[in-house]
């Protein structure tokens, strides 16, 4: 089976309820992304640093097993760079609507073109942007996963951000992942790319919640069949 028929086969456009055992209260809710095929993500940049820096993103046939999503970090001199994030704004679940989120999990496979990048997880509530855990990629593929995160112990790339993301009764949330570089104190600006392949995310939702989840994903789906 291709990888594209896989993808809708078993996740649904990205989305499947995972069976638990008998007596189980809750099921798992996985969002999986693996073609990155626009306008299924949504990329933005969140500079730092007293020059800043930028990025750009694109799918690409160089993926770990197909196709895969590429960003080039663009990092300016003296201590500068950006944060350069994709989300999926395909794939939302409300909290506060649809219960709370627990045992959440991430995982993207990752590797680097011509040099080292930073990669975190992210979550995105309200225009603001949290990312959560810290790894850097290496020039072959690995795979890197956070397992129960909690989401207290983060970092806000947008101003006035509250303390966390409310995973228990705020707002719908989208989730994603972010790439960064940034030059050395007075270095000199420099470019670096990266590649990203199978992102997934799994969280526990209260119980009954997962339908509506569900529901979400197969919208998600019949936008990609008309794209």
């Amino acid at each position: 089976m291709s990888k594209r028929s896989f993808v809708r086969a078993a996740f649904a456009a990205g989305v499947a309820i995972v069976a638990v055992a008998p007596g189980a209260a809750r099921a798992s809710v996985v969002f999986t992304e693996t073609e990155f095929a626009a306008p299924g993500w949504a990329f933005s940049s969140y500079a730092f640093g007293p020059n800043g820096g930028s990025g750009a993103a694109q799918q690409t046939t160089q993926g770990r097993t197909g196709h895969g999503l590429r960003i080039t970090n663009n990092a300016n001199n003296n201590n500068s760079g950006a944060w350069n994030v994709v989300l999926f704004p395909a794939f939302t679940y409300n909290p506060g609507a649809s219960g709370p989120i627990s045992s959440l999990s991430f995982s993207i496979d990752t590797r680097f073109v011509d040099g080292l990048q930073a990669v975190s997880f992210v979550v995105a509530q309200g225009g603001h942007v949290w990312r959560m855990g810290y790894s850097l990629n290496t020039s072959a593929w690995t795979t890197f996963a956070l397992t129960n995160v909690d989401v207290t112990q983060n970092q806000a790339l947008t101003a006035g951000a509250p303390l966390a993301p409310n995973l228990v009764s705020g707002g719908p949330v989208r989730f994603g992942f972010a790439s960064a570089n940034s030059s050395s104190p007075n270095g000199f600006g420099y470019t670096r790319s990266g590649l990203y392949d199978n992102f997934s995310v799994t969280f526990v939702p209260a119980p009954g919640a997962a339908a509506a989840a569900l529901a979400v994903g197969a919208l998600s789906l019949s936008r990609r069949r008309r794209a």
